[in-house]
């Protein structure tokens, strides 16, 4: 992430290209409740440890046993996020002990 100032609501907040609507709805639905926008959002990612949004990530299995894709990660809420794969897939992962751990495939996006 850049150093520039984080929007307080979601209407300012401009998604990259590459984010899928899908992931986009996701979070906005997670995070528009009261008064909670992208600030709250991204405090929350740091707070657990997750990976910075964006950032390519290896996806493991469950106890590190093997690679299961890589892609770009988007935390969504709790220890819970997405990875979006460079064929447009989109898994389900959470992290825990500072790894990305693969849950499911949860679709392929359309365009963004």
């Amino acid at each position: 992430m850049t150093n520039e100032p984080v929007p307080t609501t979601w209407d300012d907040w401009r998604w990259p290209e590459w984010v899928p609507e899908l992931v986009r709805a996701a979070v906005r639905g997670y995070w528009h409740y009261g008064s909670r926008g992208p600030a709250h959002w991204l405090a929350d990612a740091k707070h657990r440890g997750a990976p910075e949004f964006g950032q390519h990530v290896e996806v493991a299995k469950y106890a590190g046993l093997r690679t299961e894709a890589a892609g770009r990660y988007i935390h969504c809420h709790t220890n819970v996020g997405r990875v979006v794969h460079g064929d447009r897939r989109i898994s389900l992962v959470f992290v825990m002990h500072d790894a990305v751990h693969f849950v499911k495939t949860v679709g392929l996006s359309g365009k963004g």
